[in-house]
């Protein structure tokens, strides 16, 4: 990256500031990378324009606090949030997509412990309906099917309950938390 692409991408970073405070930057950047003789070697040495640029704010916010001179309203919280969206932009929409894949790799188990229900249910069926072939034959047999009949409905019917409250206490979760979330941001 050359010093004019460089100083391109800091004054863009910087569009929150007053002009005259960009200027001042570019131009201290500017004489900064100039008199260094070795332009590629002083942009490696500063790092990338987004950490320049997040210096520069947290400086100007700091100046400002300090300093006894009045203020348009809201310049000082301006500042504030732009340093921490430059800051935090490489990790807030990572987190925000893994939050998404989360909530939905969950409602997908909700769903397959219904499925596995309703096979588990399908299972004991299956079971009830051999016991008329062996009743006669093989006893032992008999009691077996019947046995695992009952117990693939009892379990079917019994991961059918926990889908049915799982998908209800998640659903609903889910919900008091995306209107507790918007109902903060109407707010304000």
């Amino acid at each position: 990256m050359d010093k004019t692409q460089y100083l391109a991408q800091l004054g863009q970073l910087l569009k929150s500031l007053p002009p005259d405070e960009i200027k001042d930057a570019l131009d201290y950047y500017d004489g900064y990378i100039s008199d260094s003789g070795n332009e590629a070697d002083t942009i490696a040495k500063l790092g990338a324009p987004r950490e320049v640029a997040a210096q520069i704010l947290v400086n100007y916010v700091t100046l400002q606090n300090n300093a006894e001179v009045p203020r348009g309203k809201g310049t000082g919280a301006k500042v504030i949030w732009a340093t921490l969206m430059v800051l935090a932009s490489s990790v807030a929409l990572p987190l925000a997509v893994a939050a998404v894949l989360l909530i939905i790799s969950l409602f997908v188990v909700i769903l397959c412990i219904g499925i596995s229900g309703v096979a588990a249910i399908f299972a004991g069926v299956v079971g009830f309906m051999t016991v008329p072939f062996v009743m006669f034959e093989h006893f032992g047999y008999t009691m077996y099917s019947a046995g695992m009949g009952f117990t693939g409905v009892g379990f079917g019917l019994i991961l059918i309950e926990a889908t049915r409250v799982l998908w209800r206490s998640g659903a609903g979760g889910l919900l008091k938390i995306m209107s507790g979330i918007s109902g903060k941001v109407g707010k304000k």
